[in-house]
């Protein structure tokens, strides 16, 4: 599969990657109020802090992607 074709299956699901998008970002607010809340050290606030990784992740990756699709259309 050449490159062209490859960001074109990408940005054909555009509008799930936006959804996704959002919901990371949603995540991301959520996650950094209830830090002020989570007693340091427990195992609730080691729980928010991999969640709070893996969504600024997923949050970079899809913003990547639609950059991507942006400035290939």
């Amino acid at each position: 599969m050449n490159r062209d074709r490859a960001i074109a299956s990408l940005c054909r699901s555009a509008r799930g990657l936006q959804l996704l998008f959002v919901v990371s970002l949603v995540s991301i607010g959520v996650l950094l109020a209830s830090l002020r809340v989570v007693t340091p050290g427990s195992a609730t606030h080691v729980i928010t802090m991999v969640q709070l990784v893996t969504f600024a992740g997923l949050f970079a990756l899809t913003g990547t992607a639609l950059l991507i699709c942006v400035r290939w259309s």
